[in-house]
């Protein structure tokens, strides 16, 4: 099942114009491939928006609960807050599911 996690933090623990936070968190974003495979967790993708201080990671994970496990090991909520963890589907999934309720 795929999930939307959106984390949010603001400038002051921003990784980009903070060093200490920059040097705290780099190491852990370096292990989200091998945290993400311990927890079950295929990452999809992940994208930011730096003006807003917004992560968006996309993942494929049996539950929430261990997109929230690999969150806290990855201690992505140390210095964000997550916003939102959503249920998603592709939009080709969406389609093909309208399709088939139209049948």
């Amino acid at each position: 099942m795929l999930h939307m996690l959106v984390a949010r933090h603001g400038p002051e623990t921003c990784p980009a114009s903070r060093p200490d936070y920059r040097e705290k968190y780099l190491p852990q974003f370096a292990r989200l491939d091998e945290i993400s495979k311990k927890h079950g967790v295929k990452i999809e993708g992940g994208w930011t928006n730096m003006p807003a201080h917004l992560t968006y990671i996309l993942v494929d994970a049996p539950n929430a609960e261990v997109v929230c496990d690999l969150a806290a090991e990855a201690q992505l909520m140390n210095w964000n807050w997550i916003e939102s963890l959503l249920p998603v589907i592709t939009m080709a999934d969406a389609a093909a599911n309208a399709q088939r309720r139209n049948l």
